[in-house]
């Protein structure tokens, strides 16, 4: 129950950050928006932008896995995909930094099919988070990881 409630308190909140930063996207204020998702990020996750950058989607995983209660670490990579993922469009609309794009965009597909993949909370409807998977295909095309080919692969076996 406990558990529940916090997946719910994180859902909540990031819902809350993507309308800011969908408002701040629309306003052209590109900066306001990328301050929003590192700052979302740090409250809901816990964890810096300046970290997630350093660390590979692997790694912020097992970071997630070794936390006290680790019985969110797929709800946690979610978010963090959602958030990497949003950075990352920002830059896309700024025309800003390719390179960092395409990383940024590995590594939210990665924790995207890693939270969806393990997750066993059936309550918890992620197909929502599907056209984000999808349009992150879509622009990686064949950037795409051989490990990350593996995981999409169970994604579309799951679906």
């Amino acid at each position: 129950m406990i558990r529940q409630d916090y997946i719910m308190r994180m859902i909540e909140q990031l819902v809350k950050v993507l309308s800011k930063i969908l408002l701040n996207k629309e306003t052209g204020d590109y900066e306001s928006a990328i301050k929003t998702t590192e700052n979302a990020l740090k409250s809901i996750v816990g964890i810096d932008f300046s970290l997630i950058d350093k660390l590979s989607a692997g790694d912020i995983k097992l970071l997630f896995e070794m936390a006290k209660d680790n019985s969110t670490t797929e709800i946690k990579c979610i978010v963090t995909a959602k958030l990497i993922k949003e950075k990352a469009d920002i830059l896309n609309l700024k025309n800003n930094n390719y390179s960092k794009q395409v990383s940024d965009y590995q590594k939210a597909l990665s924790l995207f099919l890693d939270g969806i993949i393990d997750n066993k909370n059936t309550e918890i409807d992620l197909s929502k988070f599907y056209p984000d998977i999808n349009e992150i295909v879509k622009f990686l095309a064949d950037e795409i990881a051989n490990d990350t080919k593996t995981k999409l692969l169970k994604f579309y076996e799951l679906n």
